[in-house]
């Protein structure tokens, strides 16, 4: 990274994190050129965490914090990091959960104008 020093993540971190961030690296370099995006899927379990599905509570929260920190770092560079936070079932029933309509939020994401990027899409 080019624009400030930014913390590995540590060999220990939980799986989502680490999978996160080694995409990441692998890809930044790609993108510096020009716009791209970093898509990132998230569960509810970040939001709501559970007793019952602790560790996976915890990962899912970690990738969110990840992605919000890389979201920050990112800003001004033209590359755009947000995650979509899913807390429902894909294909349940609900039509905010089907499929086509999320692979629709995912590319109206990479398209979105730099000034409404956020670092975060909620679907609950």
């Amino acid at each position: 990274m080019t624009r400030r020093s930014w913390t590995p993540t540590p060999p220990n971190s939980p799986p989502p994190v680490l999978g996160a961030r080694v995409a990441a690296d692998a890809v930044l370099p790609h993108l510096r050129e020009g716009r791209g995006s970093l898509l990132f899927t998230g569960g509810g379990l970040a939001l709501f965490p559970s007793p019952h599905y602790t560790s996976l509570s915890v990962g899912k929260a970690a990738l969110r914090a990840y992605v919000q920190a890389l979201h920050t770092h990112l800003a001004g560079t033209g590359v755009h990091a947000t995650s979509v936070t899913i807390a429902g079932a894909i294909g349940g029933g609900k039509e905010r959960f089907d499929p086509a309509v999320l692979a629709q939020a995912y590319l109206d994401l990479h398209h979105q104008p730099e000034d409404e990027w956020q670092h975060e899409l909620l679907r609950d």
